[in-house]
C-alpha cells in the first residue's frame, strides 16, 4: 500500500503520520518494524539504503511500514517512481510506503513529473494538506485542547488564533501551555492575555530587508509606522534583536553549506521562521549581521543604563547605519 501525503502543513502532516504509525503498531503490535528515510539528509546512495530496508525486513517475513520525507527533490523522485513500480508497493499488503513532501502539487509536479504522476494515480491513497483557517481552524483548535483535557470554546478558539496567529505549530505549544496552567480551573479570556504572546509581526523582516538595501527614508517611514500605531519601543527593539539573532543562526549554517531542511532543527527555531530568516539573511554577509546584533546589543545596554531615549535609539541605530 502506498499512501501519499503532501501540501504546506508541516504540523498537521506530522499528526498525520503519528496516527497511520499508531493505527499500525496498534493492528501489528509495538515491536512492528518502522523505517524513516529523509532524502533532505546526506548519503551516497539514499536510494540503496531503501532498498536494503526492504530486503532486511522482508527475510523476517515481517509486516512493515516504511516513511520517505523529501523523496521529490535532488533528483530522486525518479528513482523512487522507479522502486514503487518494480516492488508492485501500491499492491503490498505487508508494506505501507508513507510518502510525506513539504510543497504544493505544481511545485512537486515541477520537481519530478514521473513521481507526481505515479503518486497522483488512481491506486494511490492521497491526501492533501494545507494550513487551516476560519472555522475549520477554529474546529481542528478546539480538538487539539480536549486531547489535552483544555475546555476551548469557539470564542477562546478565535481570541487564541487572533494572538498566536494560525501557524498549526505554534498553536498547538499555545494550547499545551494553557492546559498545563489550567488544570483543575476554567480557562478564562486573561489567561490568553497572560500567557500567549502576540504573534510576531513579520514587518519586522521588512525593516531589516530595508536596512539591507541602505534604504534609510524607507527605513525610519516604517519605524515611524510602528510606532504612530502604538509599538512599545523597547519591544521593536527587542523584537529586531530576535531576529537578528535568527538570522545570524541561520546564515551561518548556510555558509557552512549545512542542508536548508536541517537548519531550523540546528538553530532552534520553527521550520517557518527559519525559511523567513533564510530568504532574508540572504541580502546580508554574515559578518554584517554580527556587527548589527552587536550594536543592537549596545544600544539596549545605553538605554537600560539611562544613557539615552529607546525611541531616540532606535532612530539612531537607523541612522548611523
Amino acid at each position: 500500500m502506498v499512501i501519499f501525503l503532501y501540501g504546506t502543513d508541516s504540523y498537521r502532516m506530522k499528526q498525520a503520520i503519528d496516527q497511520l504509525i499508531n493505527q499500525y503498531k496498534e493492528k501489528h503490535g509495538p515491536n512492528a518494524d518502522v523505517f524513516y528515510t529523509d532524502f533532505s539528509e546526506p548519503g551516497d546512495d539514499i536510494i540503496g539504503a531503501v532498498e536494503d530496508q526492504f530486503k532486511a525486513v522482508s527475510f523476517f517475513d515481517n509486516k512493515k511500514i516504511l516513511i520517505l520525507k523529501q523523496a521529490f527533490g535532488g533528483g530522486n523522485g525518479e528513482n523512487v517512481a522507479e522502486l514503487i513500480k518494480k516492488r508492485n508497493l501500491a499492491e503490498d499488503k505487508n508494506t505501507i510506503l508513507i510518502i510525506a513532501e513539504n510543497g504544493d502539487a505544481k511545485e512537486l509536479a515541477k520537481k519530478s513529473k514521473k513521481l507526481w504522476d505515479l503518486l497522483s494515480s488512481k491506486n494511490i491513497q492521497t491526501k492533501e494538506i494545507e494550513p487551516l483557517s476560519g472555522k475549520k481552524l477554529e474546529s481542528w483548535l478546539i480538538k487539539e485542547a480536549e486531547n489535552l483535557g483544555l475546555m476551548l470554546g469557539p470564542a477562546l478558539a478565535q481570541e487564541l488564533i487572533a494572538f498566536a496567529g494560525e501557524d498549526a505549530w505554534r498553536l498547538s505549544r499555545e494550547v499545551a501551555k494553557l492546559a498545563a496552567y489550567s488544570r483543575n480551573k476554567t480557562l478564562k479570556s486573561d489567561d490568553i492575555k497572560l500567557l500567549v504572546r502576540p504573534k510576531e509581526d513579520l514587518n519586522i523582516f521588512e525593516f531589516l530587508d530595508v536596512l539591507s538595501s541602505k534604504n534609510k527614508a524607507k527605513a525610519l517611514a516604517l519605524l515611524e509606522e510602528r510606532l504612530a500605531s502604538g509599538d512599545d519601543p523597547h519591544y521593536l527593539i527587542s523584537m529586531i534583536a530576535y531576529q537578528l539573532r535568527n538570522l545570524v543562526a541561520v546564515k551561518d549554517l548556510a555558509d557552512k553549506a549545512v542542508p536548508f531542511s536541517r537548519m531550523a532543527n540546528l538553530a532552534g527555531i520553527h521550520p517557518f521562521a527559519a525559511k523567513k530568516a533564510f530568504d532574508c539573511s540572504r541580502k546580508f554577509e554574515l559578518q554584517e549581521l554580527k556587527m548589527l546584533f552587536s550594536r543592537l546589543a549596545r544600544l539596549d545596554r545605553d538605554i537600560k543604563n539611562g544613557d539615552i531615549k529607546d525611541e531616540d535609539g532606535l532612530y539612531k541605530f537607523i541612522l548611523e547605519w
